[in-house]
């Protein structure tokens, strides 16, 4: 029997969608009423894979809807559970992301609960966690402060295109 867990994630911040392609994503989810997005691509070094570092690249779309934020991950080159995910399921819901605050603290508590970090990376410092064995969906711990500023570029981006 499992560990009862004390575990509560308080404040939903971010869906992650794995995607084959960003750019018909973007046009796919724009038709369903999210963004306007802002398409980034970015570069990690040595951030921690299956607890080994790693290099990868990623290219992501950040849009809004209403006030929870959509990021749709592209794999460009490199191993992550991203690709993984791709390989094993299709393109798909890939995460739920929390914003927190203290990503040590929040790791460190869902580790004791026998939910071990995937994947990880300190600039942004966030986490993905092993909460995959049932529903198929991972957690993503993500610094509040860094999910604060995430949220108002794409507000920023959402007001700009409005007016």
């Amino acid at each position: 029997m499992e560990k009862e867990s004390k575990l509560s994630p308080q404040q939903v911040s971010q869906i992650g969608v794995v995607v084959k392609n960003v750019d018909e994503a973007v046009k796919y989810f724009s038709k369903l009423g999210f963004g306007p997005f802002r398409i980034i691509t970015k570069t990690r070094n040595g951030a921690m894979v299956h607890g080994k570092p790693m290099d990868y690249v990623l290219r992501i779309a950040f849009g809004m809807f209403g006030g929870l934020e959509l990021e749709l991950i592209q794999v460009l080159k490199g191993r992550t559970i991203q690709k993984e995910f791709l390989d094993q399921n299709g393109e798909g819901l890939h995460h739920i992301g929390f914003a927190v605050k203290d990503v040590d603290a929040e790791v460190a508590r869902w580790g004791e609960a026998g939910f071990p970090v995937l994947q990880r990376s300190r600039e942004p410092d966030f986490a993905y966690i092993d909460t995959g064995r049932i529903g198929g969906v991972i957690l993503e711990l993500i610094d509040q402060v860094q999910a604060a500023e995430s949220v108002r570029l794409n507000k920023e981006l959402t007001h700009n295109q409005e007016t």
